[in-house]
């Protein structure tokens, strides 16, 4: 889903690959003037850059399209670390509550609780 921002920047499948993994707008100011440039790294680790001229607007928009694009991976990047986090907290929890269980005469089956078999 791109706009065509991007689309007039005549990038190959491959950057626009690595633009969806990462990249930015940068300002230069030179001789007094402000310049945009989009800039990513390839997954090669060689660094891209695209010129976007000197208009503030389309800078912006350029921005909100990387934004937009990079907006799922983003978001996995969110999930897998609240699924640590949880993953982390339940060890701990598992933890604290293995001692008081085992004295009761339950233990952990992975995440449930269950009674000890009695050998008869």
């Amino acid at each position: 889903m791109t706009t065509p921002h991007i689309d007039t920047l005549d990038l190959t499948a491959e950057e626009m690959t690595a633009l969806r993994r990462q990249g930015f707008v940068s300002q230069e100011r030179r001789h007094g003037r402000m310049f945009f440039k989009l800039r990513f790294r390839m997954p090669t680790g060689k660094q891209c850059v695209r010129y976007l001229g000197t208009d503030p607007a389309v800078a912006e928009e350029v921005q909100q399209e990387l934004f937009e694009m990079q907006m799922v991976r983003r978001m996995n990047r969110e999930l897998a670390k609240l699924v640590r986090k949880a993953g982390q907290k339940l060890q701990s929890s598992k933890e604290t509550l293995g001692p008081a269980l085992a004295k009761a005469g339950y233990h952990f089956h992975g995440l449930s609780v269950r009674r000890k078999r009695v050998v008869k």
